[in-house]
């Protein structure tokens, strides 16, 4: 359980000194709220000025936050990739731009932002901080430093290997600071690394704390604030050559951003904003929370925070102090300890399958420790003892009655609510696509134009049958840059409403013009259009933020990508599915550990080696795959157990190399090496055999057959029918650890063998006898 300090009153004299010297004292509780909004998937914001800049897909939208209870779009401009972070300096906008490294925009004329430069770094662009002529990015292999003074012709100065994935970087004197999770998918982590900058061309390694997965970081004074995989993590770096944890504090959700001010820390996580007062930075203590769906980002200027949300977009969010009721600034602490007071909660209603969640909240007038519990909670519900967050998704229609309980010191305070559940609702319609169509065509882009539905909550794209990206229902319109020139496209959109229910899929082929006539055309080449209709499981994008992790494979070396998203519980177990044809990955189930909210995970399937992988495993390479689940760091035996892939292989191809079904494992790299992982035959049908591995992790993976495994393979060797999944299974695998058969034993040497024994037999039987 999370230990908070308690808070004493003190005199009116000692709290104006404590004031004056350190700045605003936050009561124990603040209130949160939303006083602005900007619609649209918002992955990043930073504020300058009177202006704030969000990421939004590929787009760089600057808003005008002069009124800051209506954010209004000024400028906008698309960039070559998605929009992963943003930093300001003078006129210009420098840019994380993914796979396209960093993008400078001209942004002296908000209305009208232009593109300057871009510099395409090795690795993946996921941050950007900016001082003097440089730019600092983290770019998942490391640090890369660029020069900048010229914005329309960027250059590399220098980088750093910082070893693992470097997801955030901030710059303060002469030291940068990368969050680096430690590839998250393979052994070990890095936490934060601490760079010595004053040369940038040769920048050197000052310290590392190697005991977090760090997602993003903030520097303030002698303290580094980082936002990892458990929360909140306080760093004192005063001796920069040994930084040591100071405190930390475990949230509910998944930490993706962090921003500190005025003695306060913002973190952006999975369950929305939750804000800490760091006045004392060995004991950080909860006061509010905003709930919102899922935050990546969060940036402080004056008395407002900016939150980039993914479904609500950006927030403009106030912090107001509020006082415990009843609290006696002239109270001298020796009066009886009262009980916490809980905030009315109300009844609630929720539908079947839909998920109910809302924070129990209590204030207790001396500041002591407040633990939330619960009595007759329906099965599956859960209330976390340290946040009052109450989730729970029912599956059965009713009424429950639950009484909440909050207790300090041995007084407690309790409310008794009904939750009523309804029964699930039935879209009338499905979700539509209409009119699709497309306009400016050249010899490396198209854009798209569509109308959706009024029911569509966000649309699915793919191009080649390879996912894009998931758009809002606000937008109808797409671009897709750094195309092939004379090059057939086909692009297909999926509508979903907000319950995850799919609707038809419309689709248009499209031509790129020629490299020799690059006028924009109206129509494409040959373009045509098409539905047909699907359902299943909601799928997301797994780019970026906390439920997914967003990939560093080039582009080209994907053939096929599948999601799927599961809301993981507390105990439970999971199993994703995936159908699409061409995927050899049937399934990715492990044991959930701990409430993540919603994970996504992330098949690619290559043409070739993954660009993370420096070897080629033993065998013949039937396909390599590579298998994200959540963001890097996530997968770890903290949050998960048991993990199983089950996946399928042509039975045809066997035969082609004359290998047996037994010779078939599934590798892993884990950063160095391939590993073979434990491969069992679970069954086969007409066109494939079935296997199953555990695994220890996600990361690049490789199906592989054993040269060694000379048999030719016939399916109709397999004749019984096993009772799981429906496939036959009656071979018995060999030991998947040895990597090879045991050769066959010569009748010859059995003869031989026999012989010998019986001959020892009588020997010693006439040796007995004379005796």
């Amino acid at each position: 359980m999370q230990i908070k300090e308690s808070m004493y009153i003190r005199s009116g004299i000692l709290i104006l000194l404590l004031m004056l010297t350190t700045g605003i004292c936050y009561a124990d509780f603040v209130n949160v709220e939303i006083i602005g909004q900007f619609s649209g998937d918002v992955l990043t914001v930073t504020v300058a000025d009177n202006y704030a800049y969000a990421g939004v897909g590929q787009d760089l939208v600057i808003l005008d936050i002069n009124d800051v209870s209506n954010p209004s779009e000024t400028g906008r401009v698309t960039t070559p990739s998605e929009v992963y972070a943003i930093a300001i300096a003078d006129d210009y906008a420098f840019i994380a731009n993914g796979d396209e490294g960093i993008t400078i925009a001209d942004i002296s004329n908000p209305a009208s932002p232009i593109i300057l430069g871009n510099f395409d770094t090795d690795g993946f662009a996921r941050d950007i901080a900016v001082s003097g002529n440089y730019t600092y990015v983290a770019d998942v292999s490391g640090l890369v430093i660029v020069d900048v003074s010229v914005p329309s012709s960027p250059s590399l100065v220098g980088t750093y290997d910082t070893t693992g994935f470097a997801n955030c970087v901030t710059v303060s004197d002469n030291y940068a600071y990368v969050a680096d999770d430690g590839k998250g998918i393979f052994d070990g982590s890095n936490g934060l690394v601490i760079i010595d900058i004053s040369n940038p061309a040769s920048p050197t390694l000052v310290s590392i704390y190697d005991n977090a997965y760090t997602y993003a970081s903030a520097i303030s004074g002698n303290y580094a604030y980082l936002a990892t995989s458990e929360g909140l993590v306080i760093l004192n770096i005063s001796d920069l050559s040994l930084p040591i944890m100071e405190s930390s504090y475990t949230t509910s959700g998944d930490s993706n951003g962090i921003a500190v001010s005025d003695n306060l820390a913002y973190l952006a996580d999975g369950n929305g904003l939750v804000i800490f007062d760091v006045s004392t930075p060995s004991s950080p203590k909860y006061i509010g929370s905003y709930d919102g769906t899922y935050a990546y980002a969060v940036d402080v200027a004056g008395d407002y925070v900016y939150v980039a949300d993914s479904i609500n977009g950006l927030l403009v969010v106030k912090i107001i102090d509020s006082s415990a009721p009843g609290s006696d600034d002239n109270s001298t602490g020796n009066e009886t300890d009262k009980p916490p007071v809980i905030s009315g909660i109300g009844d609630k209603s929720v539908r079947v399958n839909e998920l109910l969640t809302f924070r129990v909240s209590a204030i207790d007038d001396e500041g002591d420790v407040i633990v939330y519990s619960a009595q007759g909670l329906p099965e599956g519900a859960t209330i976390d003892e340290n946040t009052g967050i109450f989730r729970w998704t029912p599956d059965t229609e009713g009424s429950y009655v639950v009484t909440f309980l909050a207790e300090s010191n041995g007084q407690i305070d309790s409310e008794t609510i009904t939750i009523v559940v309804l029964p699930s609702t039935v879209p009338s319609s499905e979700p539509q696509i209409s009119n699709l169509s497309a306009e400016n065509i050249s010899s490396s882009s198209v854009t798209l134009t569509w109308t959706n539905s009024p029911d569509v909550a966000f649309v699915e794209l793919h191009r080649n049958d390879i996912f894009i990206e998931n758009i809002s229902a606000s937008v109808s319109t797409y671009t897709d840059q750094g195309l092939v020139n004379d090059t057939s496209y086909t692009y297909s959109l999926l509508p979903y409403l907000s319950s995850g229910t799919k609707g038809n899929i419309t689709s248009i082929t499209l031509t790129t013009s020629s490299s020799s006539n690059n006028e924009n055309t109206d129509i494409g080449e040959g373009g045509s259009t098409g539905s047909s209709s699907s359902s299943g499981t909601k799928t997301s994008s797994s780019g970026g933020g906390g439920a997914g992790a967003g990939s560093t494979e080039d582009f080209s070396n994907i053939e096929l990508k599948e999601v799927d998203s599961k809301y993981l519980g507390l105990n439970a177990n999971v199993s994703y599915k995936f159908t699409k044809e061409g995927n050899p990955i049937q399934s990715v189930s492990f044991y959930s550990l701990k409430n993540s909210g919603e994970i996504t995970t992330t098949i690619e399937v290559l043409h070739n080696r993954s660009k993370l992988v420096s070897t080629d495993p033993e065998g013949l390479v039937y396909k390599y795959v590579n298998i994200w689940v959540g963001k890097s760091g996530f997968a770890t035996e903290s949050n998960i157990k048991e993990a199983h892939v089950q996946f399928k292989l042509n039975s045809s191809w066997l035969e082609q190399i004359g290998v047996n079904p037994s010779g078939v494992r599934l590798q892993r790299y884990n950063g160095a090496v391939w590993e073979i992982l434990p491969t069992q035959l679970m069954g086969n049908n007409t066109n494939y055999f079935i296997f199953e591995a555990q695994t220890p992790g996600f990361s690049p993976f490789a199906i592989t057959a054993d040269k060694r495994f000379e048999a030719p393979v016939n399916s109709t060797d397999i004749p019984l029918q096993s009772a799981k999944s429906g496939f036959q299974t009656d071979i018995v695998p060999t030991d998947i650890n040895s990597g090879q058969t045991q050769p066959e034993k010569s009748n010859l040497w059995v003869t031989l063998l026999a012989v010998l024994v019986i001959g020892l037999l009588i020997v010693g039987y006439i040796y007995m006898k004379k005796k």
